[in-house]
């Protein structure tokens, strides 16, 4: 980018600001670049473009401010798609949402188990556009702060959902803790359980990994997986929390009762999907 000012008096002189190309500007066309200084001859066609300039500014600063309530969105109803107006926008703390949706209790939630996928799992369900997913893990059934906090608290966690479309949730430490399949079966009887299992060493290893990487991150000391796995004993070390979450049975057990409908249910699908393994 290149001033540069042509032969003249100083009352007449051309301001011409050059973009790109090299070479005097005497040169070139006095409107190679914009001009923006009141010369001979130039004045009407200089104003032209200083006003169109700034309608410009104004427009995109206009677009930028108004853009969520100017934008039209497409809501997923069903299998069909649906052009909402700007009337079905509603506002809401942190985020749009469109009328006729509200925050609901899951009616499924990917109860475990960690590094075995459940991410993914959720990733790949989000996809369906009648499936809406909390953002992160809530854990709400497993922190009895939390819990105590109450139903109405869990909900404010929950996305916006159309009826009929299901809402869903994932914290993997619901499988491992105790008192949670009584607290989600006092929320809704029906509501649907995921459990993802893979073999335990691949898994405690997996666990490990994420672990020492963690703890690496914030130059913290990591000993050998073998010296955390194994006791002193050479036998496996079920303390270590690693090896102690892929024991599937001993969690199962605890569950166990005729009128536990979450534990019978899992406790029948993990005997089914290990006999086949």
């Amino acid at each position: 980018m290149k001033l540069s000012t042509a032969p003249g008096t100083a009352k007449n002189a051309i301001a011409v600001v050059s973009v790109g190309g090299g070479g005097d500007a005497s040169s070139r066309t006095p409107w190679h670049g914009w001009c923006f200084v009141k010369t001979p001859g130039t004045a009407a066609c200089s104003k032209t473009r200083l006003a169109a300039l700034c309608m410009l500014v104004v427009f995109v600063v206009g677009f930028v401010m108004l853009r969520p309530q100017i934008l039209h969105g497409i809501a997923w109803r069903g299998s069909c798609v649906d052009r909402v107006s700007v009337a079905d926008y509603v506002d809401a703390p942190n985020r749009m949402h469109f009328r006729g949706t509200s925050r609901r209790l899951p009616g499924c939630i990917i109860v475990g188990v960690r590094k075995c996928g459940t991410r993914a799992m959720l990733n790949f369900l989000k996809v369906h556009p009648k499936v809406q997913a909390a953002s992160g893990e809530v854990h709400f059934f497993d922190n009895d702060d939390k819990y105590n906090l109450g139903l109405d608290w869990y909900r404010k966690h929950m996305p916006f959902s159309f009826p009929g479309q299901i809402t869903l949730e994932k914290s993997p430490a619901y499988f491992i803790t105790d008192g949670v399949p009584e607290r989600i079966y006092s929320m809704n009887n029906q509501t649907k359980i995921i459990v993802l299992v893979r073999d335990p060493t691949t898994r405690a290893i997996s666990d490990y990994t994420q672990i020492m990487a963690n703890k690496f991150a914030r130059n913290k000391s990591v000993k050998l997986f073998e010296t955390l796995a194994i006791n002193e004993y050479g036998e496996v070390n079920t303390s270590y929390k690693a090896i102690r979450i892929g024991l599937y049975y001993r969690h199962l057990e605890r569950r166990s009762s005729p009128e536990n409908r979450y534990a019978s249910s899992m406790e029948t699908t993990l005997s089914e999907t290990l006999s086949r393994s």
